[in-house]
């Protein structure tokens, strides 16, 4: 760091050092994000603001950009194999998108019809794209984000949920 950097420690000026950034709703410190590739085939099946995206590894892909929207539930995950989308691609010539690894931005969810989600809940692929309620006893590397808000039981049209993103 040089010596002239300053660092708000207590995150309490949100000026320098700050970065709200796209999909984030209060301050915190720049977060990690990583543009993409929209690999989907069809305009309808790329990502949206919100959704879970999944780096697609396959010998095709060898520099790691492509990237697709989830579709397996509780997939295990390595860090920095997924991201939250924050810039959607525009549309299938200009596919490029960017997405949050790590840090605080809204992402889609849905709950099931007997765990809803509060503050704290663990989070896990639903396999259509968005987060749910972690399983009970998660396999390493099946819990993506930790919430910061709260959704009801029986939310199955998925709805922005704040929460902080990584690998716990």
């Amino acid at each position: 760091m040089p010596i002239n950097d300053v660092v708000d420690e207590l995150y309490t000026s949100a000026t320098t050092g700050i970065y709200p950034g796209p999909g984030t709703v209060v301050p915190g410190l720049r977060p990690w994000e990583e543009g993409y590739i929209d690999a989907a085939a069809t305009a309808a099946a790329q990502a949206i603001l919100g959704q879970l995206v999944v780096k697609q590894i396959a010998a095709t892909n060898v520099g790691g950009g492509y990237a697709l929207v989830s579709a397996i539930a509780n997939q295990v995950l390595l860090n920095r194999e997924y991201g939250i989308v924050v810039k959607p691609a525009l549309n299938l010539q200009t596919a490029t998108g960017v997405m949050q690894q790590g840090g605080t931005c809204l992402a889609l969810c849905t709950t099931g019809a007997t765990v809803p989600i509060a503050v704290g809940t663990l989070l896990s692929a639903d396999g259509a794209g968005n987060l749910t309620p972690a399983p009970t006893t998660p396999t390493p590397g099946q819990i993506l984000a930790r919430s910061y808000g709260v959704l009801v039981i029986n939310t199955s049209t998925p709805a922005l949920v704040l929460v902080q993103v990584g690998i716990a």
